[in-house]
């Protein structure tokens, strides 16, 4: 009880001495500013800071956008092939997943093709394991695919309709994601096995054709989270009775990922920015699917609670032009581990929950349901990265027309700890620094014995607002760093706060000046 009471007094006084006569001054602060600063694992731990910051002050460096999310990923496999002989086509596949991922557009389209006069049917076999239909809003499907025809050389497309077996929905959101319309039909789900598909091709008798089969997927649901949904497959394609094909000539044949609406609106700029001069804006238009993709970066391993952080002026007002609740523009945030090979969906930040009208630090975002309060990292502690900023917007601009969405400031920070085993043969607890600060602070201290010692950060009421040490240290010098957040992770307000150091009978309590 002696013990904790020195400990309790320690903290009270240092509350009452530094309450009294404080004011906050306004202060800009810039780090790292024209700088790409990567930090990788090694033997020894790494000082907590930042280990990744980007303003595009010197260029962007490594940074790349792109209107294809995907490779053309159509081709002829021997992956389950129909009558387990031969190859078929398959939608999916490729060497990093046995499927699909998410905001794909793929197609498969045929050679020229003259039709006859009669016995005008397109016939094939079809296999299919994608995302089952779902209905919402004014959509009956997700993730699916359809068959369309060209008699122009493949300059317009019309979708087929009315097929054998009847599509499974005739609004797919899938293509409206991709900037084709609300109307769009589809197969979706699994058929179990190879089954008969066919389309009445009589309205195109005697005309010069091209077929088309085209799957696309949504921003949710894939192969990564299901590795059942192996995607879609054709074989024994007859057109007509004129042309066929059983996947094993691929002659004549051409591949596509992405849509022809697509066009890439990511531009470097210097007319508006969060740091001094430059930022990246996605130009604002209709019919988008453009990301903005960061080089490979390492996520330290031996760094706690790494996250992410970045400024943002979205000023995207079509989020809901035609206020049926369902999202229309809009941006997500994506994380890859394999080079970009395949995405996983770190967060959305809806334009409704943006920044309006002006720059605002983003270092939390939505996910499905739940709404989250940090861009939490740990999970790729170890892991080299890429960073996707998506842009999505739909066909119109019914909500109204913005320029677009800006991007600035870019941070990766850990709370890390330093040890420095070197000899030490007292307790201290230094001034943290930087201190007032805007983002991170480090807290340096030594410990001469093997104790259990704990470092908390405390507001001026003495309550607990985060635990950063508590654990068995051996003797050494340590450092530890505070990202102005909570134990929930959230950002806690501009103020005074204090942090404390416990270790065996050592209590020391100092200040430290958060400003937002």
């Amino acid at each position: 009880m002696k013990k904790l009471g020195i400990c309790l007094f320690a903290l009270v006084f240092a509350v009452s001495t530094f309450g009294r006569s404080f004011s906050l001054k306004s202060q800009t602060i810039n780090n790292n500013k024209g700088t790409h600063s990567y930090v990788q694992s090694s033997s020894k731990p790494i000082t907590f800071g930042i280990d990744y910051s980007e303003d595009f002050e010197s260029g962007a460096t490594g940074w790349i956008s792109t209107v294809n999310t995907s490779l053309a990923t159509w081709h002829s496999d021997t992956f389950q092939a129909f009558g387990d002989t031969g190859k078929s086509w398959w939608m999916g596949g490729v060497p990093y997943i046995n499927g699909y991922d998410n905001l794909w557009y793929q197609s498969i389209t045929s050679p020229s093709i003259i039709l006859p006069d009669s016995a005008l049917t397109l016939a094939f076999k079809m296999n299919i394991a994608v995302e089952d239909v779902f209905t919402w809003d004014v959509y009956d499907g997700c993730d699916g695919c359809n068959v369309r025809i060209s008699t122009d050389g493949g300059l317009t497309w019309t979708v087929l309709t009315n097929p054998t077996p009847a599509y499974d929905g005739n609004h797919f959101y899938c293509f409206a994601q991709h900037g084709e319309g609300n109307n769009m039909p589809g197969w979706a789900g699994t058929s179990g096995d190879w089954m008969n598909a066919s389309f009445d091709l009589s309205a195109y008798a005697n005309d010069t054709v091209m077929i088309r089969w085209v799957f696309a997927s949504d921003p949710l649901t894939c192969t990564v989270n299901d590795n059942t949904l192996f995607g879609w497959q054709i074989d024994s394609i007859n057109v007509a009775g004129v042309f066929t094909n059983d996947g094993e000539d691929t002659t004549g044949f051409t591949f596509a990922s992405g849509t022809q609406q697509c066009v890439d609106r990511w531009v470097l700029i210097d007319s508006v920015s969060h740091s001094p001069t430059h930022s990246y804006q996605c130009v604002m238009d209709t019919n988008l699917v453009d990301a903005l993709i960061s080089p490979e970066i390492v996520i330290p391993a031996n760094n706690d609670n790494p996250t992410l952080s970045y400024y943002v002026y979205c000023d995207m007002p079509d989020w809901d032009g035609n206020a049926d609740s369902t999202m229309e523009d809009f941006y997500t945030i994506n994380i890859s581990t394999n080079n970009g090979k395949t995405w996983n969906s770190l967060a959305y930040d809806y334009a409704t929950n943006g920044s309006d009208s002006g720059w605002v630090q983003r270092d939390s975002g939505v996910l499905g349901d739940g709404q989250f309060d940090v861009l939490d990292l740990s999970v790729y502690k170890g892991d080299t990265v890429r960073f996707r900023w998506l842009v999505m917007t739909d066909n119109n601009n019914d909500g109204g027309t913005g320029t677009g969405l800006y991007i600035d400031d870019i941070n990766i920070s850990s709370i890390g700890i330093e040890e420095n085993k070197k000899e030490v043969s007292t307790y201290s607890l230094s001034n943290c620094s930087p201190n007032p600060f805007t983002r991170n602070t480090e807290i340096k201290y030594s410990i001469p014995g093997n104790n259990r010692t704990s470092v908390r950060i405390f507001n001026i009421s003495g309550q607990e607002i985060v635990t950063l040490v508590d654990k068995e240290q051996k003797v050494g010098s340590y450092t530890v760093g505070w990202n102005g957040k909570d134990k929930n992770g959230k950002l806690v307000p501009t103020g005074m706060y204090l942090y404390q150091l416990k270790s065996g009978n050592f209590c020391e309590t100092k200040k430290v000046v958060l400003m937002r």
